[in-house]
């Protein structure tokens, strides 16, 4: 009589294919001998015999250090602050605090911000720390959070794409510029879009239909031409903000907003007429409710969500550009 049994235990299923692989076992051709899968099944079964090896020391090491810490914990135990034997835990000595004696004033050295009243003075940023934040917010993270920046997200898998270094001799990515940004190594704009243009000229290289790689696609081509467009008219919208964050103004970057210009989310205050630059969201979002509503609808100052506490009283936008160029312009 053949009963049936089922076995959970992990090393006891391990231990009866170990047997069906040393012994045999039998098939639509009688008894075969299994020699691949007598091997594959050894190798298993020596790592799971390591990996509970393995989980025993940590297991053992997590005990004493949990007993250790006890000890240290414990009143009458060794003083906190020293180290423990067999491990990479260590424990920062106790804080000493000075109590004044009875009648006499006591002083309290606040610091950091925090509260009302005292408080140390916020330090201020580098130039080139609010360059690259603003970079990073405004202008390289909307780019990277849109479907047409993925096949530029991240670098090229030379072991598929054998002959890549023959036509790219330096690779970026955006990646690569988000680590840059995070790190503040771009001293200015024009830092950042020469690795813009680095990156759309290796994929042109690569992908030109003519001249390009054996797994070229001409359409990356085209939507890295299209990618520098979209990040040049975001450099063109916060033109002022990156000439307040560096300090100075090169006259590429009014050579670029002159160019871009007309194409920018401008919008005209219905109360004090003046144009005011607003983000492409917020412009698009006006767009489309125009569009449900069957026509434009009265926009004011107070709306624009790219300034603090604006107001009609603010400086004209575009005047306001002018007069940054005036004051950064490097001659």
């Amino acid at each position: 009589e053949t009963k049936e049994v089922v076995v959970t235990d992990p090393h006891k299923i391990e231990t009866l294919r170990l047997a069906r692989a040393n012994y045999g076992g039998f098939g639509e051709g009688g008894m075969i001998n299994l020699t691949k899968e007598r091997k594959k099944l050894q190798d298993r079964h020596l790592k799971l015999k390591k990996r509970i090896k393995k989980q025993q020391k940590q297991m053992e090491l997590m005990q004493e250090v949990g007993k250790n810490l006890v000890e240290e914990m414990s009143p009458t135990g060794p003083t906190l602050g020293a180290n423990i034997s067999g491990s990479k835990i260590k424990l920062k000595a106790a804080t000493k605090v000075k109590v004044p004696k009875a009648g006499s004033s006591s002083r309290i050295k606040r610091t950091g911000g925090g509260g009302g009243g005292g408080g140390g003075k916020k330090r201020r940023s580098s130039p080139a720390q609010r360059l690259n934040r603003l970079i990073k917010e405004k202008i390289h993270m909307p780019i990277r959070n849109m479907p047409i920046s993925k096949p530029f997200a991240s670098k090229i898998d030379v072991s598929k794409i054998q002959d890549y270094k023959d036509f790219v001799s330096r690779t970026i990515t955006l990646g690569d510029m988000s680590k840059h940004l995070q790190k503040n190594k771009y001293a200015s704009w024009m830092e950042y879009q020469a690795d813009v243009t680095q990156l759309v000229e290796n994929a042109k290289v690569y992908n030109d239909p003519e001249k390009g790689g054996r797994l070229r696609n001409p359409n990356l081509a085209q939507q890295a031409d299209f990618l520098q467009i979209l990040i040049n008219l975001r450099i063109a919208r916060y033109a002022g903000e990156i000439i307040e964050a560096q300090e100075r103004c090169e006259p590429l970057l009014i050579a670029l907003r002159s160019k871009y210009n007309d194409e920018l989310p401008w919008v005209e205050c219905s109360r004090c007429k003046k144009w005011r630059m607003i983000s492409f969201e917020q412009h698009q979002e006006i767009q489309s409710r125009a569009a449900q509503e069957g026509g434009e609808q009265p926009w004011f100052c107070e709306q624009n969500s790219e300034r603090e506490h604006p107001d009609c009283t603010d400086e004209d936008d575009e005047e306001w550009f002018k007069s940054l160029t005036n004051k950064y312009l490097i001659q």
